[in-house]
């Protein structure tokens, strides 16, 4: 692994392994689903306001900085175009195996 990516020379041997471990364990599932995942933060976050003062003098302003936000998480998949969305007010470990959580319970098709 590179800066934790792949190289690309490896992703084809990669791809066959997974493969390789998903055919094994074929009677265990029903279906198998493909679902691409990210996540974004949106916000506000407040400006300070101009203040008027005579040439020469040092503005004197009170600033407080605040950032209302939430985080958008949101999954897709381009084989059912099932789609899963999910809000949070944060980001953590435990907030992502939670997203996680919820994903699962999502039924793909069953054939």
């Amino acid at each position: 692994m590179l800066n934790g990516h792949l190289k690309e020379e490896k992703l084809p041997s990669k791809l066959s392994e997974i493969k390789s471990s998903t055919s094994k364990n074929k009677n265990k599932f029903d279906s198998v689903n493909l679902y691409f995942q990210d996540e974004s933060r949106f916000g506000l976050m407040t400006k300070q306001k101009r203040v008027l003062v005579s040439k020469g003098v040092k503005p004197i302003g009170k600033y407080q900085h605040s950032y209302q936000s939430f985080w958008l998480w949101g999954c897709f998949s381009p084989i059912t175009r099932n789609r899963f969305y999910w809000e949070t007010s944060s980001v953590s470990n435990d907030i992502f195996e939670g997203f996680l959580q919820e994903l699962s319970k999502q039924n793909p098709i069953r054939t």
